[in-house]
């Protein structure tokens, strides 16, 4: 039996945010080391690093820091949303492709529309998720003056408890009043973010799935992973389906596109007869096969 268990938007947002919060306790860790004073300077930086006050640099650091964090968890939403427009193409409605061409550049107009035709998000989150936008915009953009509606104010207010116990004690109202006044994040705050951001993607990304025409969005990445940095797949087609451990090449082939042999599938069933035919196809006809 064989599965997909996400998009390939989704591998790509992973690689973008997959270790953030560990990165980002590193640095911090190092932070408070240069703060108090515990931290040695290597070599390389004494020519360049002479602050005036090494526990206000080490501050200002942090909060430099906490914004990289805000920016980079949004930027990589956004990327994970921008990428399953992209081929391989992973929205099976082609009002949901028209409706994401018409976002320009709007994070936010793109939340909207996943929201709206995929499974919606609990909408306390979903709105945690659109100030944690407008924040990024704001700390981004020194002329972006983003403002908080009173329904949403009173959406996350209304749900403190629900934010305290699923994101390690958050208290939404200093959330709310760290946006108001345009403060980078706090640690907790960053984290909870980059953790809204990791559940909306799963979420959507098991709705795609579900959704996805399986097998021309693989034949397609299959294509795409063969012709990347070459003219022509043509080569790479030879060496795999003419080689003599043909089909083990071309599971592994399958297995660089996200899809994995189990014994229960969790995610998306690969229907065994294309796995099949893939490993029975000559050279020659594979692409045809692949272009279909």
């Amino acid at each position: 039996m064989y599965e997909l268990n996400r998009t390939l938007a989704r591998r790509a947002f992973k690689e973008m945010l997959g270790q953030a919060n560990h990165f980002l306790i590193t640095i911090l860790v190092g932070l408070n080391g240069v703060r108090s004073g515990r931290a040695g300077i290597e070599k390389e930086f004494h020519t360049s690093w002479n602050p005036q006050s090494v526990p206000r640099s080490a501050d200002r650091s942090r909060e430099f820091v906490l914004d990289l964090a805000l920016v980079r968890a949004i930027d990589a939403f956004d990327t994970y949303m921008m990428t399953t427009v992209r081929k391989p193409c992973a929205l099976s409605e082609s009002d949901f492709l028209t409706k994401m061409n018409a976002t320009g550049q709007s994070v936010a107009r793109r939340l909207e529309v996943f929201d709206e035709r995929l499974a919606p998000l609990p909408r306390y989150q979903k709105a945690a998720l659109s100030v944690a936008i407008d924040w990024r915009n704001r700390r981004v953009h020194s002329l972006s003056t983003p403002s908080l509606d009173k329904r949403t104010a009173r959406l996350l207010l209304g749900n403190s408890k629900t934010f305290s116990s699923e994101y390690s004690g958050l208290k939404i109202e200093e959330f709310v009043s760290h946006f108001k006044a345009g403060s980078p994040p706090t640690f907790k705050e960053a984290a909870s973010i980059i953790r809204m951001v990791h559940e909306a993607v799963e979420h959507y990304d098991q709705y795609l799935l579900r959704h996805v025409p399986i097998e021309s969005y693989l034949k397609t990445a299959l294509l795409q992973f063969l012709s990347a940095g070459v003219s022509s797949p043509a080569n790479g087609i030879h060496k795999t389906w003419n080689s003599p451990k043909k089909e083990r090449k071309v599971k592994r082939l399958l297995r660089m596109v996200g899809v994995n042999e189990t014994e229960q599938a969790t995610g998306r069933k690969v229907p065994d007869d294309f796995v099949q035919q893939l490993t029975t196809l000559q050279s020659n006809e594979v692409l045809e096969f692949l272009q279909v």
